[in-house]
């Protein structure tokens, strides 16, 4: 299915959207990398998701939202 396209007579259409960024350290991952990954360590990271819900009929707009997440463990 194409990008952006959706299939039969959904009732409602909800197009999700959003973007990652992430920071760690370069030395912990090499150090994880050199033990098989024996060595937790955790990456500075922030994920937003952003949603719209849509009628299917009419493609009024129903609802919209955003969500965010910070700060994720990168365990062994």
């Amino acid at each position: 299915m194409r990008s952006g396209r959706c299939g039969g007579d959904a009732e409602y259409r909800i197009p999700l959207g959003g973007n990652q960024h992430g920071e760690s350290s370069i030395a912990l991952q090499i150090l994880r990398g050199l033990t098989f990954s024996a060595i937790p360590y955790v990456v500075d990271t922030v994920m937003r998701l952003a949603y719209k819900v849509e009628d299917g009929a009419t493609g009024a707009l129903r609802n919209t939202g955003r969500g965010a997440c910070s700060r994720c463990a990168i365990a062994a």
